[in-house]
């Protein structure tokens, strides 16, 4: 409990290694991804709806 340990480790970028706690390294990873999930998803199901409202109108 409490260990440091790399959890991404690529040799050709070193810099982006990441070393801390499991909890804190979960934490950041879980933030990260939900800011990618709402900045991809939100305006996908946006164009969808929008795209399914002009097939309904223009068919």
């Amino acid at each position: 409990m409490g260990t440091v340990v790399p959890v991404v480790y690529d040799r050709r970028k070193p810099s982006r290694a990441k070393t801390g706690t499991l909890a804190d390294i979960d934490d950041l990873e879980l933030s990260e991804e939900r800011f990618y999930v709402k900045l991809f998803w939100v305006p996908g199901l946006a164009l969808t709806a929008v795209g399914g409202l002009l097939a309904i109108i223009f068919s």
